[in-house]
């Protein structure tokens, strides 16, 4: 049996919605009728796996651009490059339809010397996931239509556990938004109960290491 008070809102999951005033899930499987050639069932976007991707990118190096990529023959007419910053400059300035700054570190292992210093990649990678899950679980059912910024996202966890990884990611911009983030974070938090303490103390300490 399904919510049938037409006032009541709902959260849309992958398969089914949910009421938030009666707790009711109702399955509701779609046929994906736009392309024939794909999987039967629609797959929404998913945050979770857009957040995976973009950190299975920085720290493993998968997926990266193809080799037919014009990212490669650009890079390459572009001379001495050091450092992710001049990449990121690079990148920037160029007329490339994608720009691929998501993969910022394989760029920079193929065309730099720079390093940071060696992580565990592994134990930092389910620490991020956890805590995004954990942050998207509250968001969902919460009253916010706008979710964060992958990015801003990252630099907070990034930054919260002194990671070198930082230094790939293009640096906040907008102290606006940056606030915006933080109170939503704020709104959030009781949701959370058992988000990383260091995560939450570490955001409330100094607005200034996020936008330099």
């Amino acid at each position: 049996m399904g919510c049938d008070h037409g006032d009541h809102q709902f959260i849309n999951l992958e398969y089914c919605r949910v009421c938030t005033t009666c707790g009711i899930a109702e399955k509701r499987l779609c046929l994906d009728t736009f392309n024939l050639c794909s999987s039967p069932m629609v797959k929404n976007y998913s945050r979770k796996l857009r957040f995976k991707t973009k950190i299975d990118r920085m720290f493993f190096n998968h997926p990266k651009p193809q080799p037919t990529d014009p990212v490669w023959v650009f890079l390459q007419s572009c001379g001495t490059i050091t450092c992710p910053r001049e990449v990121r400059q690079a990148l920037k300035n160029s007329k490339l339809v994608n720009k691929h700054y998501d993969n910022l570190k394989t760029i920079c292992d193929c065309f730099t010397d720079f390093k940071i210093k060696k992580e565990d990649t592994i134990e930092l990678h389910g620490f991020m996931v956890s805590q995004f899950n954990s942050i998207h679980s509250a968001w969902n059912f919460s009253q916010n239509l706008k979710f964060f910024s992958y990015t801003w996202l990252i630099r907070l966890f990034l930054t919260a556990v002194k990671s070198g990884y930082i230094a790939y990611l293009k640096p906040c911009t907008s102290k606006k938004r940056h606030i915006r983030y933080l109170r939503l974070l704020d709104t959030l938090m009781p949701k959370c109960s058992h988000l990383c303490d260091k995560i939450v103390n570490h955001v409330k300490s100094d607005i200034r290491l996020y936008c330099e």
